[in-house]
């Protein structure tokens, strides 16, 4: 408690990304070739088959080029599994079904949700996790406002009228 105390007297805005888990969510009828293409971006990931939903693997962060993959029998069980853990830094779904896409993308929680891509996209949009993934947004111009300490400065010219107050 003394470290907080002492801390709160001295309180900086700051971004925080947390970190995250990204789910991508594979359905069958997707371009498997640009779905496998993702996973592989930065280095060859370590696959990992037969994880269940229990597995820490499954809901904690990895920080590595790991891929664990847990199968899903219906949409509803997908955006579950998506779901079952603190983190919501982004994710991806994969269909050639855009309305299965955006389904998916309405129900999964996290701040960003690539549909058939991953990794990629705009400075312009904001990037941020939900849940324990972050606090608040970076990128887009609104953001330079989390590191700025603006002021409203008033000035009055001219005479004074009394317009506001009653009668």
């Amino acid at each position: 408690m003394a470290a907080a105390a002492i801390a709160a007297g001295a309180l900086k805005k700051v971004a925080l990304e947390l970190g995250g888990k990204n789910p991508q969510i594979v359905f069958p009828d997707c371009d498997w070739e640009a779905a496998l293409d993702a996973a592989g971006s930065f280095m060859q990931p370590t696959v990992l088959s037969g994880v269940t939903r229990e597995m820490s693997v499954a809901r904690e962060e990895i920080f590595g080029p790991m891929l664990p993959v847990l199968t899903f029998a219906t949409f509803d069980e997908a955006i579950a599994i998506a779901n079952e853990t603190l983190y919501g830094l982004s994710a991806a779904v994969w269909s050639r079904d855009f309305d299965t896409c955006i389904a998916a993308a309405r129900h999964i929680k996290a701040g960003t949700i690539w549909i058939n891509s991953f990794m990629d996209g705009y400075p312009e949009l904001p990037f941020g996790g939900y849940r324990e993934s972050g606090i608040g947004r970076e990128l887009r111009p609104a953001a330079l406002e989390d590191y700025m300490q603006t002021k409203t400065v008033q000035m009055h010219v001219g005479a004074r009228t009394n317009w506001w107050l009653p009668g």
